[in-house]
C-alpha cells in the first residue's frame, strides 16, 4: 500500500512551517539547549530500545475515513495503538478538531477556522456527515483507551501561539490522570514556540518536537537550520522527536544518537512496508500511517519474526 504523492498536501505542510519564531525565543532556546545538552551528558541518560513499535493512526485514520473524524479515531483506537489528530483554535478560544487553517478542504464550510465561534463552527460538518469536534469532546471519549498525539497547529502571532498552547495544556490536563502509564495523552507541533509555552504551562505532559525534512522543505537561512536541529527539542525538553519519514530513511543513525539522548523517535507519514521494514529495524519506537490497521498488523508480524 502506498498513498501517492499530492502536491495540496505538500503545500499544506510546507504552510505549517510559518509560524513567528521571535528572536528572544531562539537565543533563549540555544542558552537552554547549551545548559541541558551538558546536563544530558553527565547523566549519561538513555532512552529504553522499544520492543514494540507502536503505530499511530494519522488523523484518525485517513484510509478508509474522514480524517479528524470521530469514526475514524473509533476505529484507531480499536485496532492500533492510538491516534494523531489536529487542534485549530476557534474565534473564541476554543481548541478544535481540524488540521487545516480553513474549512473549505474537508468540511461543508468555507473560510478560515479562526473567524468562527466555537458555536458556528460546531454546526459544521465533515465529510461523513459528522459535526465538527472540539478537542475536549475527543478526551472525553477517548483519553485512557488509547495513546493521543494532539498536533497543535500553528498560529500567526506569538500571542496567539501561547493562548492556543494555554487552551490545549488547560484541557488536557483534566484529562491526563485517564491511564497515562499505558496511553498517554503527547502535546506536538512544529512550533518550537508553540512546546515553550506548553511547557511552562504544563511541564508534565509530554511533549514531542515534529521535523519536517529540510532538504524538501521550502524554509531556507537560519530558520531552516534551527527548525531542523535539535536544539528547540533539547531546549524545552520534548520526550520525543517526530521526524518526517524521508530524515531517519536517510539517516538511520540518528535513531541510536537519539537514543542516546534519552528521546524517543517517532516518523510521519508512513505507507510503505518496506519503509516500515527499515524504521522499525533502525529502533524507531512510533510510527504515524494512514492505514493504522495494516501497520498494527505489520508491527506485530515483524516483531514475532525479530
Amino acid at each position: 500500500m502506498e498513498i501517492p504523492s499530492n502536491p495540496v498536501e505538500k503545500q499544506i505542510i510546507d504552510e505549517d512551517l510559518e509560524f513567528p519564531l521571535p528572536i528572544w525565543f531562539v537565543v533563549l532556546s540555544v542558552f537552554a539547549y547549551a545548559i541541558r545538552r551538558f546536563a544530558l551528558a553527565l547523566s549519561s541518560q538513555r532512552s529504553d530500545l522499544s520492543l514494540n513499535t507502536v503505530s499511530i493512526g494519522h488523523r484518525g485514520a485517513r484510509i478508509g475515513f474522514s480524517e479528524n473524524s470521530r469514526e475514524a479515531f473509533d476505529h484507531a483506537s480499536k485496532v492500533a495503538d492510538g491516534f494523531e489528530l489536529d487542534t485549530q483554535l476557534s474565534k473564541d478560544g476554543i481548541p478544535i478538531v481540524l488540521h487545516d487553517a480553513t474549512l473549505d478542504r474537508t468540511t461543508s464550510g468555507q473560510g478560515r477556522v479562526e473567524k468562527y465561534t466555537w458555536d458556528e463552527l460546531k454546526k459544521i460538518t465533515l465529510e461523513n456527515g459528522e459535526f465538527l469536534s472540539s478537542l475536549e469532546e475527543i478526551l472525553e471519549k477517548f483519553a485512557g483507551s488509547c495513546i493521543i498525539n494532539v498536533e497543535i497547529k500553528k498560529e500567526s502571532t506569538a500571542l496567539a501561539t501561547k493562548k492556543s498552547a494555554r487552551e490545549v495544556c488547560r484541557i488536557i490536563q483534566k484529562y491526563s490522570h485517564k491511564n497515562p502509564e499505558k496511553f498517554p495523552i503527547i502535546i506536538s507541533s512544529f512550533s518550537p514556540l508553540s512546546l515553550y509555552y506548553c511547557n511552562k504551562f504544563q511541564p508534565n505532559i509530554p511533549r514531542a518536537q515534529l521535523i519536517a525534512d529540510p532538504d524538501t522543505s521550502h524554509v531556507r537561512g537560519w530558520k531552516k537550520i534551527f527548525l531542523s536541529s535539535w536544539i528547540p527539542a533539547i531546549a524545552w525538553q520534548a520526550i520525543a522527536f517526530v521526524w518526517e519519514k524521508t530524515i531517519p530513511l536517510k539517516k538511520t543513525m540518528l535513531v541510536s544518537k537519539a537514543h542516546f539522548l534519552g528521546k524517543k523517535c517517532w516518523v510521519y507519514t508512513s505507507n510503505t512496508e518496506q519503509e516500515w521494514k527499515e524504521l522499525i529495524s533502525a529502533g524507531i519506537d512510533g510510527i504515524i500511517a494512514d492505514n493504522p490497521k495494516f501497520l498494527k498488523e505489520f508491527t506485530c508480524q515483524f516483531s514475532q519474526l525479530k
